[in-house]
């Protein structure tokens, strides 16, 4: 895994012990990366860790080398003419970042910003993006002969905007794995062409 890999939860709010359970299983992460050397090639291969986030009833999950970190919903500044999926920028240490409401961008009903709502703010290559979402469930390891391709739409999102889907270990379970990067890929090409 990257050794850039920084991941912060800020303030996240202590009920359920989710911020202990985050908290334990992103250390767990780092240690095996830090000993990874000692790890046999394939078993490090064979799962992808991600961060599992929820959207109503259904979990969606994003890959934990891409987030930078995961940040309560502060000020949120406006910003005049633009799309209604952009929540407006945030000042995060000094960085300008846009933050885009997940679900107006894959158009789905919205929903207030309440106590659960988190920031997750990912690295697109150059590019840092705040993704608006419900509420942060948990870390989950996902073995890779547990994900199958998107074929068709996971909830309410087309498969357009899902990198595959994944079953739990408990093989009941199924979270979608969204492509960050498809998701703002018109926005990032407008960036680029500036």
């Amino acid at each position: 895994m990257s050794d850039n890999l920084s991941i912060e939860i800020s303030n996240y709010i202590l009920d359920k012990g989710t911020l202990e359970e985050l908290s334990t299983s992103l250390a767990a992460i780092r240690e095996q990366e830090v000993t990874s050397d000692t790890v046999k090639e394939e078993e490090v291969e064979d799962a992808i860790h991600f961060v599992g986030f929820q959207f109503g009833s259904e979990e969606y999950v994003i890959e934990i080398h891409l987030i930078q970190e995961i940040i309560m919903v502060g000020n949120i500044t406006p910003v005049p003419h633009v799309q209604e999926f952009f929540e407006g920028v945030i000042n995060l240490r000094g960085n300008i970042v846009p933050v885009i409401n997940l679900r107006l961008k894959l158009e789905m009903e919205n929903k207030p910003i309440n106590n659960d709502s988190r920031i997750i703010i990912v690295e697109l290559g150059e590019t840092t993006v705040g993704y608006l979402v419900d509420e942060i469930t948990k870390v989950i390891k996902l073995p890779r002969k547990n994900i199958e391709p998107a074929t068709s739409a996971f909830g309410a999102i087309s498969e357009e905007y899902m990198n595959g889907i994944g079953r739990l270990e408990n093989q009941e379970d199924i979270v979608g794995w969204l492509d960050v990067y498809k998701i703002i890929e018109t926005e990032l090409e407008e960036i680029a062409q500036d």
